[in-house]
């Protein structure tokens, strides 16, 4: 149980330096210091990112289900 909440933290963190990674420093929002107001910018940052990610990613899965669909008809013995 232990093994997957370190898991889960690592996604996270690593999710959170990934769509901040603009960003050169742990000053997120560019007010001169480190707090957690810096950590609420960064998590809304990557929230917006894996919200985009996975909008993108679903309009990419369905325009596949449709090509697969329609190759599958095509190659369909006809009756």
């Amino acid at each position: 149980m232990e093994s997957i909440v370190i898991i889960v933290a690592v996604v996270v963190i690593a999710g959170i330096i990934y769509y901040n990674r603009a960003n050169k420093s742990l000053d997120v929002n560019q007010d001169g210091k480190v707090d957690a107001k810096d950590v609420k910018v960064a998590v809304k940052t990557a929230a917006a990112g894996v919200k985009a990610d996975v909008g993108s990613a679903r309009v990419a899965v369905k325009k596949a289900a449709v090509k697969a669909k329609a190759s599958r008809a095509r190659k369909a013995p006809k009756a």
